[in-house]
C-alpha cells in the first residue's frame, strides 16, 4: 500500500459516515 492511500482512505471513511450525521 501506498502512503496516500493510507492518508486518503480515514479522510474518506470519515467523509461517508459524517455526513449521513449531518443530513
Amino acid at each position: 500500500m501506498k502512503f496516500g492511500d493510507i492518508v486518503s482512505f480515514p479522510i474518506m471513511h470519515h467523509e461517508i459516515t459524517l455526513r449521513p450525521i449531518i443530513i
